[in-house]
């Protein structure tokens, strides 16, 4: 039997007639050599794969013990891993108790029933926690939850619909949502898809043969294209989409229509004459911007006048003249829209663009309306030799707590947009401590200089001398750097001789020691930090005597940056006896 504890033995003797008592009882312990930590020769638990089951029902895994019983309750605890999900797959049983003198027990997980499909079927990995009482043999079992919902037929399971478009111009997309009812799918769902309708597939759209519904989803949308034609008057066109049932769902509302309505019915344009406009190649001030304005659906027996408008961040006057109007020739199907454009002397300003937007007349309807033509500013290059340097100066010295101030400039010109310069940091001086990185100047639109104020900070480090912030700029795009490096230095104020107001050095009383141990006095430094070491020289007097009684310690060293160090003073073992404490 284990883990029945250690147990005695009580021996007394009985009294005779030719004898008296004394101590008449003992006891005798008997050790239960079976409870031990390891257990290795003791009792061993082993768990086995449960069989599987649908989900809803629970999962059972036999525990058994071999080796002996147990005097008490063996409680194992139990870990789980495994595809299937904690809470929302199963819920974990996290302790399995085999009762006192018995040799299995059953370990019960409970599974559950959820509305996910084609998930295929899942594991719970459980187990078993090594423990004190007893040792683990087969400690991991396998069982497995089969997916219910997994049925070739469906009907009662994943229901696809799908709902009417909203009726689209020609060219535009028809959009038809198809949703999922009845739960989600663990894996995706595609759904075939057939046409039907007055509309021909081809000409007047194009079909998107399959819809998928991602894994987890409840919808899609059916993106069907449609074309715009150069047939007129043939009225609006049905589209309808049929879904095609499949192995993994069942089909609610299979059908649903997309009108496309025919555009090209207006009253003003029954000849079908559109009208458009094309981005213009980008050009380099100074140069003209073609813009190629172009007609389909036919040709016009008269000159087509087309008026034009602009906007874009390009400024009318300044950097370009204005085409009021376009005419394509009778008989011809394009024109060219050329627009001046004009070279200035402002840097820095950028590409500027000029939107160019068609307005609509009697004989002719617009496609594309609007287009745009960039104006590349050639004073933009990247090394920028002839145009704006930026230097900077050194600045003037100062204490510690005070600014530097260095002086950016800028030759050559001036700029339209604001000039940011990225600076970097060396020196003597450290970032952080000594002094703030001010990592950008910024020379404003229109100026040339601006100030880098680069602040310091009053330390209590004493001893560090003056240091140096080397400030330097970095290059950019939109100007070039002339003299990019400048130096400031901070004045150190704390470098008094006398120090009367700076660091103050302190020593405290050693705990007492017997001979033989080391007195260890505390000297502490306050005001402040020194950036280099302090050393103290230390004389002694007292009862004791120096050699005989203890090892004078001459100096102690406080290090540079720290508040302290232990004067730590040896103390000699005598042969003289009762000499008493010496205070």
């Amino acid at each position: 039997m284990f883990n029945e504890g250690d147990e005695t033995v009580i021996a007394t003797l009985v009294d005779g007639d030719n004898y008296a008592l004394g101590t008449a009882t003992a006891t005798g312990t008997i050790k239960d050599i079976n409870d031990s930590n390891d257990n290795t020769d003791g009792l061993i638990v082993n768990i086995a794969d449960a069989v599987a089951v649908n989900e809803g029902e629970a999962l059972e895994f036999t525990v058994s013990l071999t080796g002996g019983t147990s005097a008490t309750d063996i409680s194992v605890p139990v870990t789980y891993t495994g595809t299937a999900t904690d809470g929302s797959d199963y819920t974990q049983t996290q302790t399995v108790v085999i009762k006192a003198g018995e040799t299995s027990a059953t370990l019960s997980v409970a599974t559950n029933t959820d509305t996910v499909f084609n998930e295929g079927d899942e594991t719970v990995i459980a187990t078993l926690v090594d423990g004190d009482n007893y040792a683990l043999g087969t400690a991991t079992a396998t069982g497995t939850i089969k997916d219910i919902n997994d049925s070739n037929d469906n009907t009662d399971g994943l229901i696809v619909n799908i709902a009417d478009a909203v009726a689209v111009n020609e060219g535009e997309a028809l959009e038809f949502t198809v949703s999922l009812t009845g739960g989600t799918s663990a894996t995706d769902i595609s759904v075939p898809v057939t046409y039907t309708g007055t509309a021909t597939d081809g000409s007047d759209y194009t079909q998107t043969q399959t819809v998928v519904i991602k894994a987890g989803e409840t919808s899609a949308t059916l993106n069907v294209a449609t074309n715009t034609d150069t047939v007129f008057n043939e009225g609006d066109e049905t589209v309808i989409a049929t879904l095609v049932d499949g192995d993994n769902y069942a089909l609610g509302t299979a059908t649903a229509t997309g009108t496309i309505k025919d555009i090209n019915d207006s009253n003003d344009n029954t000849d079908g004459l559109i009208v458009n406009i094309a981005d213009a190649v980008a050009v380099n001030e100074g140069e003209a911007l073609e813009f190629t304005v172009s007609l389909t659906g036919g040709t016009s027996a008269t000159d087509i006048s087309v008026p034009v408008t602009y906007t874009g961040t390009a400024t009318d006057g300044s950097d370009y003249t204005q085409t009021q109007t376009v005419v394509i020739k009778a008989g011809e199907t394009s024109a060219t829209l050329s627009v001046a454009t004009n070279t200035d002397t402002v840097f820095n300003e950028g590409d500027e663009t000029v939107i160019a937007t068609l307005v609509d007349g009697d004989n002719y309807a617009l496609g594309t309306a609007t287009a745009t033509g960039t104006i590349k500013d050639i004073n933009d290059s990247n090394d920028n030799t002839d145009g704006l340097i930026v230097n900077i100066a050194d600045a003037v010295a100062v204490n510690e707590g005070e600014a530097l101030e260095f002086t950016v400039s800028l030759t050559g010109g001036t700029s339209a947009t604001d000039i940011s310069v990225p600076v970097t940091y060396t020196g003597t001086a450290t970032d952080g401590s000594d002094y703030t990185q001010t990592q950008t100047v910024v020379i404003k639109a229109g100026e040339t200089s601006a100030t880098l104020s680069v602040a310091t900070n009053t330390d209590t480090v004493f001893n560090e001398g003056d240091e140096t912030v080397i400030a330097t700029l970095v290059d950019g795009d939109n100007y070039a750097l002339g003299t990019a490096t400048a130096t400031g230095t901070i004045k150190d104020i704390n470098d008094s001789n006398d120090n009367t107001d700076g660091l103050i050095v302190n020593i405290a009383d050693a705990v007492a020691v017997n001979e033989g141990e080391a007195l260890e006095f505390t000297v502490s430094l306050t005001g402040g930090t020194s950036a280099t070491d302090i050393s103290v020289p230390v004389t002694y007097t007292g009862t004791a005597t120096d050699g005989s009684d203890y090892t004078q310690t001459q100096t102690v060293v406080i290090k540079a940056g720290e508040t302290s160090a232990t004067l730590s003073v040896a103390t000699n073992t005598d042969t003289v006896f009762n000499e008493a404490m010496k205070p």
